[in-house]
């Protein structure tokens, strides 16, 4: 498993969230959508008009651990380690050619925001799925296509 910000790559796929719940994968053939508990919603990049992931970002670098370190210290002193029901303040949006916009709340990797970088390279990565039919290929690696929005 491999991780850049909001994208994660694990077992040869390419998702936006958290596999482990609410989440965006993508494929070559198109955006699958999958809610917890739900069928899945499939749409080829033929078919989409534009995609948006919406997201809290910071400026800075290591967002998850930061928070996930506050969190620590803070539960070790109050000894309340009572984890509450997610909250959904990640988004993505679909825009068909036709038919309605799809909208999915998704499960994001840690508590906190993300790092503004990769939060732009998987809007750009998204663009660039839709505008530009050849790109899709690079799907078939995830974990190269990560190393190459890394660098």
């Amino acid at each position: 498993m491999t991780r850049y910000g909001p994208l994660e790559s694990r077992d040869g796929h390419l998702a936006i969230g958290d596999l482990g719940g609410h989440h965006v994968r993508l494929t070559e053939a198109g955006i699958v959508i999958l809610r917890h508990g739900e069928e899945p919603i499939q749409l080829g990049w033929n078919t989409i008009a534009s995609a948006t992931f919406d997201v809290r970002t910071t400026r800075f670098r290591w967002p998850g651990a930061v928070t996930t370190a506050l969190l620590a210290v803070a539960g070790a002193m109050l000894h309340d380690w009572e984890i509450v029901d997610q909250e959904y303040d990640a988004s993505f949006d679909v825009v068909p050619h036709e038919g309605d916009a799809v909208h999915v709340d998704v499960t994001r990797h840690h508590v906190g925001r993300y790092w503004v970088k990769p939060v732009r390279a998987t809007q750009a990565l998204l663009r660039r799925l839709i505008d530009d039919p050849e790109s899709r290929m690079l799907l078939r690696d995830p974990e190269r296509l990560l190393a190459m929005l890394r660098a």
